[in-house]
């Protein structure tokens, strides 16, 4: 491990530090506004939930040796978490604002091109081409735990925390800018602009389930597929750099399929595309700030970091 990057145990303990934080943060904002929000008391009965799971879970955790099974139980604990916060902040997005910012967007769009990007990309929509955007934007949700999978096997826990750290902040910072400038999203907003269907296969089909069934008005600026998206993308360049030059292709079609199949405004992308690069450049600056006890750990190699993946670890002791 670079001496210069954070240990293991510093990147596991911000990981726990921001995503308690978070809960933390939402569960107040449902106990102040509450006549801003949509049934509050259930949705902080389920923060507090959410959050004593977590916890309870990264307890779990540090009594485990540091290996597989440790860091496998982490993994599912921060997926299930922030899929939880994606739709808990549903209920958060006009405390601050209220309306929808849809109509700002569009505005700009018609001064910089005379016309909506979406509407005039209507005209080079196919089955074809949708179904391969459908199959990017769907094949997504399994690469989240795939590229944890990744981490671990080319550099150990160290680098399942790495991912994890990033995956949870920009969860976190898209949260926010829901919050701040909400965005109900194309097919929220004025669905009656889009004339052509979009039609495919199996994976269109997909997508439209998790549109349906998953999506709400919101949750759009930034776009959490293109955040997330460059984080993965930057893991497999860190950790798997044959595995980043073969699914480049799919992650490059991520961007272009929150657009094409009206997930998302091309802004929502490219602010999306932004905070993913914009984690990735100062993670380890937020780790310094978030857990003081990790200076040491920057200038110091961690051993347990080192051993092979498939080694037999002793059982995680943290200063």
């Amino acid at each position: 491990m670079d001496k210069n990057q954070p240990s293991m145990n510093s990147l596991r303990r911000s990981l726990d530090a921001v995503s308690l934080t978070i809960v933390g943060f939402f569960l107040v904002m449902s106990l102040i506004f509450p006549d801003r929000i949509v049934q509050g008391q259930q949705l902080a009965t389920s923060l507090l939930r959410a959050g004593m799971l977590y916890a309870l879970a990264a307890w779990i955790v540090r009594q485990l040796p540091t290996g597989f099974v440790g860091t496998s139980v982490h993994v599912a604990a921060v997926m299930l978490l922030f899929s939880h916060l994606f739709q808990v902040v549903a209920n958060l997005q006009h405390v601050v604002v209220e309306g929808w910012m849809d109509d700002c967007l569009l505005s700009l769009e018609r001064t910089l091109a005379g016309s909506e990007f979406l509407v005039m990309l209507q005209q080079y929509i196919n089955p074809g081409l949708t179904e391969w955007m459908m199959f990017a934007y769907v094949i997504y949700v399994p690469l989240l735990a795939c590229i944890a999978v990744v981490c671990y096997h080319a550099g150990g826990p160290r680098a399942v925390y790495d991912y994890l750290l990033s995956f949870a902040l920009v969860n976190i910072i898209c949260s926010f800018g829901f919050i701040l400038f909400p965005v109900a999203s194309p097919l929220f907003h004025s669905p009656e602009k889009y004339t052509v269907p979009l039609q495919g296969g199996f994976f269109t089909w997909c997508g439209e389930w998790i549109r349906n069934n998953m999506h709400y008005a919101g949750g759009s600026l930034p776009s959490p597929h293109c955040a997330v998206g460059t984080v993965m993308m930057a893991m497999l360049y860190r950790y798997r750099r044959l595995l980043w030059h073969l699914s480049l292709p799919v992650f490059l079609t991520i961007y272009a399929a929150t657009v094409y199949c009206r997930y998302h405004y091309v802004w929502d992308s490219i602010a999306g595309i932004i905070v993913g690069a914009l984690v990735l450049r100062f993670s380890p600056a937020i780790v310094n700030v978030v857990n003081p006890l990790t200076k040491r750990s920057l200038h110091t190699a961690d051993p347990g970091c080192m051993q092979p993946a498939g080694a037999t670890l002793s059982r995680n002791t943290e200063p």
